[in-house]
């Protein structure tokens, strides 16, 4: 546990691919999700999944074929009696496998450069951020072709748009203001200070996590 404390101060500032390529053979981590177990003819899938679900993509970006395919390429990661990371190659099924459409005979560093190249994963960390400091999910940016025709228009277009529709201003506005209210309630302050704090940060990570990608593909 102390080794994987040492890992999280170290990285959590720095390079987010750092902290994955070192998370998917930490011992602690291993030892917690069974991955001792984990052996060629006898995947165990538990690693695998928390590390496409809970570190990297999240849910609905990845499918249990590629959990089952993941699970393969980080067999033979192990640890010693002494709590160290061993890689045992004769338990690590070495077989060609698929994982997110990539192909290839993957292993676990092999894994999660390609979760590194997924979209979703820049888009997944920086969400989970900005949630953790704002206090709620941050909302999808509607894309041109669903936004109302007068958020498209000029200030008087728009003037002229909002008064001729079917909801009263006054009422639209106090319903506004109530709910201004209520998320600001909710939110509490250390949370909301550190939010408005870290939101370019958070975007500054995305795009960080996406150059990643980038260079690892063309690497």
């Amino acid at each position: 546990m102390l080794q994987q404390n040492q890992l999280l101060r170290t990285n959590a500032l720095g390079s987010y691919s750092d902290l994955l390529y070192g998370i998917a053979k930490d011992p602690a981590m291993l030892i917690f999700l069974n991955n001792n177990s984990n052996r060629k003819g006898n995947p165990n899938e538990n690693l695998a999944r928390e590390l496409m679900e809970l570190f990297s993509l999240g849910v609905g970006n990845y499918s249990e074929a590629d959990i089952k395919e993941a699970a393969r390429a980080l067999t033979g990661r192990s640890t010693t009696r002494e709590g160290k990371y061993e890689y045992r190659e004769r338990l690590h099924d070495d077989g060609e496998k698929t994982v997110l459409g990539v192909k290839g005979k993957l292993d676990g560093d092999g894994l999660v450069k390609v979760i590194l190249q997924q979209d979703a994963c820049p888009r997944y960390i920086a969400r989970k951020l900005i949630t953790y400091f704002e206090g709620v999910e941050p909302t999808r940016r509607a894309s041109s072709s669903t936004r109302p025709s007068c958020a498209r228009t000029t200030s008087r277009s728009s003037r002229s748009c909002a008064s001729s529709s079917s909801i009263p201003r006054s009422t639209a506005t106090r319903s506004s203001a109530r709910a201004s209210r209520a998320r600001s309630s909710s939110w509490s302050a250390p949370r909301a200070a550190w939010g408005r704090r870290c939101r370019r940060s958070s975007s500054a990570l995305a795009q960080r996590c996406s150059d990643s990608a980038c260079s690892r593909r063309r690497a």
